[in-house]
Formats: C-alpha cells, structure tokens, sequence
C-alpha cells in the first residue's frame, strides 16, 4: 500500500516523535462528546479504506475521507480483555497486568472513563460481554454500563441502540463520553444470510469446519491446514460480519446527524486486533503477525473533515492519551502511550516510531518503522523472524539470516521491560461467564 514503510516485527513498540516538530501544531479545538467504537477482532487489510477489493466497507471507507485514518496502527495483544485494557489505561500488557483468563485490574491504574468522569463528564460504556464483562475492571468510571450475553442473541443493533438511548437522555449541555464495543466480526462468524450471500453465495465447500470460536481452536490443535476453498468460506463470512457492523455504524452516524451532535462530538473507530486465516498456519487471533496486529485507527473530529493519512507506526496504548489531551484532560497516572491529536487532520511525512506487542505463549514483537521503512522482529522461543513489511507486507520472506539488522531490533526489543504498575487480583470465573468465553473460542 502507498505510505507504507519497512516494519519490524520485534512487536509494538511507540514513539511519534520525527524530524518535524509539532509542538507547533495546535491541537484541535475540545469537542462537547467522545465516542469511542472497538470492532473486535477486525483486521485493517479487511476494509477498503485499507485497500481491500471487497464491498466489506462502504460506510467506513466515506468516513476516512473526512477524518485522518493511521495507516500503520498496531494493537499491544491478540486478545479482547488485554488489548482492551491497554486501550483504554495506555499502558503496556505488563503494566496493567491484566492478562486472560481472570485477572482483575488494580484500584491503583485509572480507566479511561474515570478520568472523563472526574472531569464531570456523562460516561456511558455498552459492550458485549465475555472479555469485556465489568468483572475485569471495565465497568469502573461509567456512569452507565452494558455488557451482554452473546450467547442469547446476535446483540450488534441492541449495543448501539442502547449507545443512542444514552445520547438522546443527555441534557444540552452535557458533556459526554461513550465506548460502544461490539463482537459481531468475531468468531462465530455469523452474519444473517442477506450480509453473507454478496460474499459467498452457495453452500460450504468440501472440507469447511464450523465458523465458530471452538472450532477454529480445535483446527489449531489439529495443526492440519484446510483446503483453500474453506479458508476463504471462513473469510467470506467474517466479511459479512464487517459489512453488518458497517451498515449498523451508518445508522448510527445518522442518529448523530437527528440529535444534532455531529458538528460537537469526536469518533473514534478502531479494533482491539485483526483475525487470521491461515495466513500463517492458524486461525483465531493467537499470533503476532501483522494480519492479527494491525488494526483500523480512524478519528473524525468536526473541524477536521480533510482526509488525511498518517503512515508512521503507532499503538492502541496511543489513544487514552489522545482523548484526554483532545480534551483537555489530566489523568491521574501517567500513561505510556503517547497522544496523537496533533496529528488530526495535519498531513505529515511518516513518523518514526515502534510498536511493541506480546501474547501467552512468551512471544515478542517489534515493528519499527522509520522515515524510508518499516521492518518487523517477531521472537518466539528459541528463534527469532525478521520482515522486510514495506516489501513483504504479508510476512512470508524471513529475512533472519540478516544478523546484523537482526540483531540490532532484537536488542531493542528485548531492552523493552515494561514493569507492573500495580499488582491485580484474580478471583475465579463465574460459570456464566465461563460458558461466555468459551462459545468465544477462549476456553
């Protein structure tokens, strides 16, 4: 894609500091509302305004052309409960501490909505339950808070209706923070027949397996690939899903033009990380490779319609930091992610910067990038990967063998020790929620 630069894949490492200096750069004006929308599970490659083919993204791809899309944006974990609350503290997974299948955040490391409310905001946060239950901590700072069980119904139109339920009861001069999290592109993947048919028409081909989060996981037990043709079925309907979620976001945006609030509220749509399809050997989002790290970063603020893209690497650790400095905001800790307002709506050439990531199996990564590339070093336990991303976008040529660029990202990588900020708790699963995570794929 045009912008990108070599990455390295030592995982997300961030810093959006360059030769241009933009401490000049004003930052755009406060904003009456900030909204918030996490599409789990979704890749950025899957969307048009990320250079994919297919009709996934109508809605989504007009939106970019009035807001500033981070084209190299990169989530800190595979995984909904501590992407989430890097998401939403800007700190590392190692610093929240909160990691799967039951740790709870400490009292000690302010949320998000906790800084918005102790400024006197209206907070108000609907997800959808599993990994993004309040029993982990994400209920804390909002004045209204929503997780539902995905088990009972396909809940995507039920989230936003209760996201414009809260908007509509405002008072005029309220002002507001909303977090609108849905999983309807996460597995099971299973959009109505009407999203599903424009992506694939006919029956499952011979050798698919059920698109749900159990079964992808027994496939990667299995370490056998499926035949192509049920791999790009799976695909086909994870597509729908995104185009299911583009379709609700539109009538949401309408929702904002009815009540007047488009012209005074801040949007933000991102992805707490992508999917995999086998790209490399496994599906369901274990890994960290680019296909599962790379995740939309879209902002629309109301005084800056321009479409502009911002091709330096940046974290999802970035974006508690951007709202409070959009806000004007100070936060009672200090996160690590640095803000990224200055950027909006502000064309600038790529910005170094790095972005580090982990998951449970004790894998890093790094992905680096620099004014005229991007490289990336994954390290796995007892070797090490090196891409060339500006030139293998996909990963596929190991460029290990290098020991020289190796070794210097790899000694970046591994001077990166993120410490705990404050030690979690971790009381056992209810059964509820148990059953949650494991029609989710996660148990």
């Amino acid at each position: 894609m045009a912008g990108l630069r070599r990455l390295a894949l030592v995982f997300l490492l961030l810093g959006c500091r360059g030769p241009e200096d933009l401490s000049e750069v004003p930052v755009p004006r406060a904003t009456r509302g900030y909204i918030v929308i996490s599409i789990d599970t979704l890749r950025a490659d899957h969307l048009g305004c990320y250079g994919y083919g297919k009709p996934t993204s109508p809605f989504l791809d007009s939106l970019a052309k009035r807001g500033t899309l981070f084209e190299e944006a990169y989530a800190q974990f595979p995984s909904t409960l501590v992407s989430h609350m890097s998401m939403l503290t800007g700190l590392h997974p190692r610093e929240h501490g909160v990691f799967p299948p039951n740790a709870v955040l400490s009292p000690k490391v302010e949320l998000l909505p906790e800084v918005f409310q102790r400024q006197g905001f209206r907070t108000a946060g609907f997800t959808e339950g599993g990994f993004m239950s309040g029993r982990f901590g994400f209920r804390r700072g909002f004045d209204q808070f929503h997780a539902r069980d995905r088990n009972r119904n396909r809940p995507l139109e039920g989230t936003f209706r209760r996201g414009v339920e809260f908007l509509e009861k405002l008072k005029k001069d309220d002002r507001f923070l909303l977090f609108l999290h849905t999983y309807a592109v996460h597995a099971p993947y299973d959009a109505p027949d009407r999203y599903r048919k424009p992506f694939w028409p006919g029956p499952p081909p011979p050798g698919a397996i059920p698109a749900t989060g159990p079964a992808l996981t027994r496939q990667n037990k299995l370490g056998e690939p499926l035949p192509q043709p049920a791999v790009d079925w799976l695909a086909a309907l994870y597509d729908a899903g995104i185009r299911q979620t583009d379709e609700v976001i539109q009538h949401f945006f309408a929702d904002l033009e009815r009540l007047g609030l488009i012209d005074d509220v801040t949007v933000v749509v991102t992805a707490d990380h992508g999917e995999e399809f086998q790209d490399h050997g496994r599906f369901n989002h274990t890994q960290l490779y680019r296909e599962v790290l790379r995740v939309p970063l879209l902002v629309i603020h109301p005084d800056k319609p321009e479409a502009v893209r911002q091709a330096g690497v940046v974290q999802l650790v970035d974006l508690a930091p951007t709202l409070y400095e959009l806000a004007r905001l100070k936060p009672a800790g200090k996160p690590t992610g640095k803000s990224l307002a200055r950027l909006l709506g502000h064309p600038s050439p790529p910005r170094p910067g790095n972005a580090f990531a982990e998951n449970l199996g004790d894998e890093r990564a790094l992905y680096k990038g620099e004014r005229e590339e991007l490289d990336s070093v994954l390290l796995f336990v007892g070797r090490a990967e090196l891409y060339d991303v500006d030139e293998d976008s996909a990963q596929k040529r190991d460029l290990s063998e290098d020991r020289s660029r190796l070794r210097t990202l790899l000694n970046e990588l591994t001077a990166f020790k993120p410490q705990p900020v404050a030690p979690t708790t971790a009381p056992p699963l209810d059964p509820e929620l148990e059953k949650q995570l494991q029609a989710l794929g996660y148990l």
